[in-house]
């Protein structure tokens, strides 16, 4: 399991032991888990814009209906 918190923590007790009880040296955990990072905090962002946008746009259609 692994385990990616607000603004990206890395939980180690969940993502880094895990990786480790699978025989993988230091650096490919360091290197997996910052790509892991990295990829959860993209699609994130992504939601994060996601929401805005439709926020936005039923703001929007609710002002020029006339709400």
């Amino acid at each position: 399991m692994i385990l990616v918190g607000a603004m990206g923590i890395i939980y180690k007790d969940y993502t880094d032991k895990p990786l480790a009880d699978l025989n993988l040296d230091y650096l490919k955990i360091k290197n997996l888990t910052n790509k892991l990072n990295e990829h959860s905090i993209r699609h994130a962002s992504a939601l994060i814009k996601t929401r805005y946008a439709l926020q936005y746009n039923t703001s929007n259609n609710r002002t020029r209906r006339g709400f």
